[in-house]
């Protein structure tokens, strides 16, 4: 019995700390309900990790993050900043993200809600 909650806690602890790593969680449901998925780096494809057009609220923990509703960061691209989005709808963003990559400090994009349609940028 003991081992058995011992190897129950150590997956607890395994669990938080990966989140608590993360820089972005998003959350299936609205405040951050629901079935979770959290990364530190860029997914290109969140249908490859189960999580595509599933987004209802997101938590940003380190730096700016873009989001686009289509895979490969096409289609309408918007930047989270660090903080709490308990409702994407808010952003026109519920159940519309597929990709996600951090922001780097030379990105360009102003401060403040952005938003751009990567099927216009050059640079993509």
């Amino acid at each position: 019995m003991k081992k058995s909650i011992s190897v129950l806690l150590g997956i607890a602890g395994l669990a938080a700390s990966t989140y608590a790593s993360a820089d972005i969680v998003l959350y299936g449901r609205e405040g951050f309900g629901g079935r979770s998925f959290a990364t530190d780096k860029q997914v290109w494809n969140l249908e490859r990790v189960g999580f595509n057009d599933r987004a209802s609220s997101a938590q940003v923990r380190g730096g700016r993050w873009e989001v686009c509703t289509d895979a490969r960061f096409s289609g309408r691209c918007v930047m989270l900043r660090r903080g709490d989005y308990p409702d994407l709808r808010q952003l026109g963003l519920q159940g519309n993200i597929s990709s996600v990559r951090p922001l780097s400090g030379r990105d360009r994009w102003r401060d403040g809600a952005y938003e751009r349609h990567a099927e216009n940028d050059r640079r993509y």
